[in-house]
């Protein structure tokens, strides 16, 4: 069967192609079907005027923003898109759904639905779970089907059924209409030998057009080993998993023959030092390997990663780690489920500089029970390790996040959430019953501090709202 895989805009141009395809198409392939890759994300960029690429490139813009950029600057380029997916006579339509280019993709689909009723538009992607957008999406009726969660089992079952000739019906994994309303369906199995799965194919991507080319994504496993109360990834992807450290060099090998350009990867993964022991294995095969790659990635902190592991990591290509670190005080990093003490944060900045491994790091403002001696602390933290941070990453106030520990259950972080709460809507304007310092208004005003207070010590930041 012919399945075309889109990604529309507005998605930032210089990440790597969307990994998430990337093992679709592969898994697809692998199964004999005929799979049509369109990346109108880094296409359409190489069209528009450099005005609109610098906004596109815009670190500032929000994710809404850039979704509505996507509909502003692309849309002169809708029907040409239309026009090549229907011509490729594809029965099934996947899009690759971000909070930053759902309008785009929806315009798409429109078109393509009135085009032609016969074809199958399926929505999956981080936007798609139910608490999200994905009982919103299925309601339209250019969308057949959402697939949320892990989808290579999920498409290739819809595959099947189509190919068939069944109706759309009950799968586990997807949410599918229902007399005008919405019905989730049960959650899918999560894939658990990750090793037995194809390695994500990009050679019908357009890494040509890249504007980092010489870089790909790479996966070391699924969900977390950490359960921090803010993160949506524990509610999402419950079950962690693993790649083998064999199955990520053979990839590595695979992806740099294929693709003799590549030189970097960077670990699609909530943390690559999630199974630290098969991270040095890696290490060691390509130092023993003497191959000759870089790689990045957001990591935990871990107390027990010390300098002679990171040593490790560098020799064998770690050039930089982002840790989502954020607080300085030891008050609100227990009360966060992070599982590391300030002093071991502070010994880990000092080894990564001693080692030349970049650092970004993220904080977080205001979160349940803070007070202002805690956001005292944090500022105390990163003046004192400001020579050993190189980059100020994401530092937002603290939203309440669907499938979060503290959406699901507000009483026990001493928080009370407005009455949007089942609304597909992260939260910012939430309650702490316990500071009542920690207003939303103060909550705003520590971001801006803290912003200015990142500016003054000279050190490199993104997300900046001032």
């Amino acid at each position: 069967m012919k399945i075309a895989l889109i990604r529309c805009p507005c998605i930032k141009p210089d990440y790597p192609p969307d990994i998430g395809l990337g093992y679709l198409y592969s898994f697809l392939t692998n199964f004999g079907h005929e799979v049509f890759v369109f990346d109108f994300n880094i296409e359409i960029f190489h069209k528009v005027d450099i005005k609109n690429q610098k906004r596109w490139l815009d670190r500032n813009l929000s994710t809404w923003e850039l979704n509505q950029a996507g509909e502003e600057i692309c849309t002169a380029y809708l029907e040409h898109c239309v026009k090549r997916i229907i011509n490729s006579k594809a029965r099934i339509v996947g899009f690759s759904v971000w909070g930053s280019n759902v309008s785009f993709s929806l315009s798409v689909a429109k078109k393509i639905k009135d085009a032609d009723k016969s074809i199958i538009i399926v929505f999956g992607g981080p936007e798609c779970y139910p608490l999200l957008a994905g009982k919103d999406l299925i309601k339209l009726y250019y969308v057949d089907i959402v697939v949320y969660g892990e989808g290579e089992l999920t498409l290739k079952e819809i595959v099947d059924s189509v190919e068939a000739g069944k109706l759309l019906e009950y799968y586990p994994g997807v949410i599918i209409k229902n007399n005008g309303s919405y019905l989730k369906c049960s959650d899918r199995e999560p894939l658990h030998n990750l090793d037995a799965v194809p390695f994500p194919d990009y050679r019908q991507f357009p890494i040509n057009l890249s504007l980092n080319r010489d870089t790909l994504f790479i996966s070391s496993g699924r969900g977390c080993i950490r359960k921090c109360v803010y993160c949506d990834v524990p509610g999402t992807i419950p079950l962690f998993r693993s790649r083998s450290a064999h199955s990520l060099f053979e990839e590595i090998k695979c992806q740099i023959n294929r693709h003799p350009d590549v030189k970097k990867f960077e670990f699609a993964s909530p943390a690559l030092n999630s199974n630290l022991k098969e991270l040095l294995k890696l290490c060691e095969l390509i130092y023993e390997n003497k191959i000759e790659v870089y790689w990045t990635g957001n990591a935990i902190m871990r107390p027990e990663m010390d300098s002679n592991i990171l040593k490790k990591m560098k020799d064998a290509g770690c050039s930089s780690l982002t840790f989502g670190l954020e607080s300085g005080s030891q008050k609100i990093l227990d009360k966060m489920g992070k599982m590391i003490k300030v002093e071991d944060a502070e010994i880990i900045l000092r080894d990564c500089y001693s080692l030349n491994i970049s650092v970004t790091v993220n904080f977080i403002i205001g979160f349940p029970g803070e007070d202002d001696k805690n956001f005292e602390e944090t500022l105390g933290f990163i003046e004192r390790n400001r020579r050993y941070i190189n980059h100020v990453g994401a530092h937002s106030t603290c939203w309440v996040r669907p499938y979060s520990a503290m959406f699901n259950n507000p009483e026990k972080f001493g928080i009370v959430l407005p009455s949007i709460k089942e609304t597909n809507v992260t939260i910012c304007d939430w309650h702490d019953k316990e500071s009542e310092e920690n207003t939303y208004e103060a909550r705003e005003r520590r971001r801006k501090q803290l912003t200015q207070f990142i500016k003054s010590l000279g050190l490199e930041m993104d997300y900046d709202k001032t």
